[in-house]
């Protein structure tokens, strides 16, 4: 977990997104889902990291 949290920090807005909706889209409760989207609009190295990650 921990270096895909770092390489998390590296991607662009688009793959923060993608990230968002390919990988967790499953894993993650709706909640969470609707958190994740909001966070990577506001940004995808703080917003991910805060809202969707941890």
């Amino acid at each position: 977990m921990n270096a895909w949290r770092l390489g998390w920090m590296y991607r662009g807005l688009d793959g923060c997104m993608d990230g968002c909706m390919d990988e967790w889209m499953d894993a993650w409760m709706d909640a969470w889902m609707d958190a994740c989207m909001d966070a990577c609009m506001d940004g995808c190295m703080d917003g991910c990291m805060n809202g969707c990650i941890d």
